[in-house]
């Protein structure tokens, strides 16, 4: 087994007894395994602790896996619980090279060396940028898949914000920023990546450096997740431009979808071409596939909801 002693992978968990097996077996087939990995645990009370440090020691990650279990990392204590644990564990690492993914997702086995890679090689590289796949096996997740999920062929490098379910960075870079915001539940990532940009960081995409994460499996967790993304881009002050944007998308609905109702005909064909024409300019050759075209009801409803 190979392992890169100069490299730390960290991350979070709050109750994932359901997830977290499948998530250690990920970093444990890793084609490169890291000096240490750190795990903080918010105070779980469905057994994930206890299945990790079980985990942690047996195979290969004996003798490398921390878990480090802090109550106050969790909502009941923290405005930004996620962001919290994610300084905890930074600040427990011994190395300077930083990878940091999220409970519930399976990494690819190329993950990690692909991340870190460029700041292996290359020392004037502070932050690099992976990106995540769905996991989605019903036909509902791979519509909302559809919606939120941009392919990594399709990423822009100047426009795009990495999740920190597949980023890698310097420690100093970290320290320069003042680590992630603990303001909020949600869009920590968003703030600390926007900062790290806004300090002159160097910044290198890695589109082959891949997590799957679990798509929202009903209505309810995606209202609740859009809704977090939301409140978290409000309470952190930032991308205020995507809410003007918004309200008027939302605006020409509401307007189009009234006098639809209203006088039907031309007025109801505009609101779903509105929406319609936005999602084929946004990918226009997925769009013409049978696959999709058969989803685009529920793509065009979950549009509406995630854009606005």
């Amino acid at each position: 087994m190979k392992f890169s002693n100069n490299i730390s992978l960290i991350c979070t968990v709050y109750n994932e007894a359901n997830n977290i097996s499948a998530f250690l077996d990920s970093i444990s087939s890793q084609s490169v395994l890291p000096g240490e990995f750190i795990i903080v645990d918010g105070g779980s009370t469905d057994g994930t602790a206890e299945l990790v440090q079980q985990y942690l020691s047996t195979g290969n990650l004996t003798g490398i896996g921390k878990l480090i279990i802090d109550p106050s990392c969790n909502k009941k204590h923290s405005k930004g619980p996620i962001a919290k644990a994610r300084n905890l564990a930074i600040s427990a690492c011994k190395n300077e090279i930083i990878a940091v993914t999220d409970a519930g997702c399976i990494l690819k086995g190329d993950w990690l060396e692909n991340i870190t890679a460029p700041l292996v090689k290359d020392s004037t590289i502070d932050v690099v940028c992976g990106w995540y796949e769905p996991l989605a096996s019903t036909f509902w997740q791979q519509s909302i898949a559809w919606v939120i999920m941009v392919p990594p062929e399709n990423v822009s490098e100047e426009s795009s914000i990495p999740s920190s379910r597949s980023i890698a960075f310097r420690k100093k870079s970290w320290k320069e920023v003042g680590g992630y915001s603990e303001d909020s539940y949600s869009s920590e990532d968003t703030k600390f990546f926007l900062e790290l940009k806004r300090r002159g960081c160097r910044i290198a995409w890695r589109q082959d450096a891949i997590v799957l994460w679990k798509v929202p499996s009903n209505l309810k967790w995606f209202l609740w997740l859009n809704y977090k993304y939301g409140m978290g881009d409000g309470a952190n002050k930032m991308l205020w431009y995507h809410l003007f944007v918004n309200l008027g998308k939302l605006s020409m609905s509401i307007i189009f979808l009234g006098l639809g109702f209203l006088f039907h005909g031309i007025f109801l064909f505009l609101f779903i071409a509105l929406w319609g024409g936005l999602i084929i300019v946004r990918r226009p050759e997925d769009s013409i596939k049978l696959s999709n075209i058969i989803k685009m009801p529920i793509i065009i409803a979950a549009k509406i909801v995630y854009d606005t």
